[in-house]
């Protein structure tokens, strides 16, 4: 589990009973039944994605979905909904020749999509830790079926990071180098590790984090989905609590700014869909050397 805890609410309820003694008198008994709850949340969320300065495409994308319901309407814009609808949303980065990375990022996100739907209508939904990375194993099946099938998008690949946000929990899986973020009482924390060749090589001890920041290759990423039949996916769980802001961008985003940066920002006293243009407007004014996909989960009480 990663991140803070939730203030839960205990509530009690009278319960009155009846009971036959073996004399036969009757005891009546009157006592109090507590429960734990999850705290009274809403969840507003904006997801938007820009092709930036550089790029002549936009290989990204997103997702912003009520399950029970569908695609949420106006992603470009926030929506607020309350915290007993169980809530996906994920950010994919396609990477391959001509357009085949925009095809595998769309088709990573249809099918994420489609899998946890799937399991909500055949009632086979385990915990949704593994619930969400089995289905996000469900979109890499898809993606690399197309890559293996369809000449043109051989050898393409996204990376994928989701949440699924149900109650005060966020659960998450991820695989690449998009990113997810916590801000928690102003403190910005990253939940996700990039699967990357820079990240290898200091783990490994074979470069110092100094030599491995100025590798020509450092971008390389190592795990993706749709590039192999089998994909590592890495999950967390965390408790959310009122005031929470939860980040998922590409790095078309995080390159252009610090975690410094980032935290300012995402903790402006504003409406979110102010903040999300704002994250991908200055992203822009410094170059948009990448497509930028900002999805943003913003907790109130």
């Amino acid at each position: 589990m990663i991140g803070p805890t939730g203030l839960n609410r205990l509530i009690s309820y009278p319960v009155s009973t009846r009971s036959l003694l073996a004399d036969g008198r009757v005891r009546d008994e009157t006592w109090e039944l507590c429960i734990i709850a999850p705290p009274n949340l809403t969840y507003e969320l904006y997801g938007r994605t820009d092709r930036g300065i550089q790029r002549e495409a936009n290989e990204d994308a997103f997702l912003v979905a009520d399950l029970d319901t569908g695609a949420l309407e106006a992603t470009e814009r926030s929506v607020r909904v309350a915290s007993d609808r169980p809530l996906l949303v994920a950010v994919s980065d396609g990477m391959g020749g001509a357009k085949a990375g925009e095809v595998a990022s769309r088709l990573s996100i249809e099918a994420l999509l489609t899998a946890a739907r799937d399991d909500r209508v055949d009632g086979d939904v385990p915990d949704p830790e593994t619930s969400l990375r089995r289905d996000v194993e469900r979109a890499n099946d898809v993606v690399f079926e197309r890559s293996t099938n369809d000449a043109a998008c051989a050898g393409m690949g996204t990376t994928m990071t989701a949440l699924l946000v149900q109650d005060a929990s966020c659960y998450i899986a991820h695989v690449g180098d998009s990113r997810a973020y916590l801000l928690h009482d102003g403190a910005l924390r990253r939940l996700t590790r990039d699967h990357s060749l820079r990240n290898f090589v200091v783990d490994h001890g074979l470069m110092s984090s100094e030599q491995a920041d100025r590798h020509v290759n450092r971008h390389v990423i190592l795990e993706a989905l749709g590039v192999k039949e089998d994909v590592t996916v890495d999950t967390g769980m965390l408790s959310l609590a009122a005031g929470d802001v939860v980040l998922l961008c590409s790095d078309g985003l995080y390159s252009t700014m610090d975690d410094d940066e980032l935290a300012r920002r995402l903790g402006a006293a504003a409406d979110l869909a102010t903040i999300g243009d704002d994250l991908i407007d200055e992203a822009n004014r410094r170059g948009g050397p990448d497509n930028i996909t900002v999805v943003i989960c913003r907790v109130g009480a």
